[in-house]
């Protein structure tokens, strides 16, 4: 699946599950049976909130048919009103059902930001209010302070922290771009993480405000650009324990 025209990797599993929900989408309310424009207005569908169109290739052609088309319109209560543009009539669909759907390209995208061996790890710098840290990986659970670097270390909970790390996929998108940090806490001070390999690639997660489930806001540039994520809040537990800087290293 590819998204577009953005032209970015979807995510198979979320697109699997929005068509799963609108295949199994079911009506709570008959609302109104025969519809006219002028109705529209009095159930939010005159501008519809959201709306999705389902649609396949026309045999022998390089048009496309359109399966259905559902438009949203306003909420009441637990409910959102909804119609087909193929009928006449208003239903209402349970909220919660609706809000699962994406509302916006970027959350679509392939979650998996990136997936190598720990293995494959030469060094990690930790940088937080303007102080650096770096730590050399020699072997499996087998780490040490780099010259200037000062502290204890844990190998065995660096090792464990840093392989989810490695194969990093966001919980959800959430932005797209440079101009959206602030407002996410991704603030020049903020703790950010480098992995570095041993050909001389690095991948840098940038961490940021409090997420939703307890998790954090991180971003990380891919493919040259910015996107910002929910970060796992389980693998953030091990961040902030073993992959900080102490305010006074022992």
């Amino acid at each position: 699946w590819q998204v577009m025209p953005q032209n970015f990797p979807a995510d198979t599993a979320v697109v699997q599950s929005v068509l799963t929900n609108l295949a199994g989408m079911q009506i709570v309310e008959f609302t109104k049976d025969v519809v006219t424009p002028i109705d529209y207005t009095n159930y939010g569908l005159a501008t519809p909130v959201l709306k999705y169109t389902l649609k396949t290739p026309r045999p022998g052609s390089s048009t496309n048919i359109v399966l259905v088309e559902l438009d949203f319109g306003a909420t009441e209560n637990d409910r959102v009103f909804v119609r087909r543009a193929d009928e006449t009539s208003v239903y209402a669909v349970r909220k919660n059902v609706v809000e699962s759907l994406p509302v916006a390209p970027v959350q679509m995208r392939e979650r998996q930001i990136w997936n190598f061996s720990e293995n494959d790890i030469n060094q990690l710098t930790i940088r937080q209010q303007g102080k650096v840290r770096q730590i050399l990986r020699k072997g499996p659970h087998n780490w040490s302070l780099a010259a200037g670097s000062q502290g204890m270390i844990n190998d065995l909970a660096i090792e464990e922290s840093v392989r989810p790390l490695c194969r990093l996929a966001a919980g959800a998108w959430v932005a797209r771009g440079e101009q959206d940090r602030e407002r996410y806490g991704l603030g020049e001070n903020s703790l950010q993480l480098t992995l570095e390999l041993k050909n001389g690639e690095k991948r840098t997660v940038y961490f940021g405000g409090a997420a939703r489930n307890e998790g954090v806001y991180a971003g990380v540039t891919v493919d040259n650009e910015f996107w910002i994520f929910e970060f796992p809040a389980s693998l953030f537990r091990f961040v902030s324990l073993y992959l900080t800087i102490p305010a006074n290293p022992i």
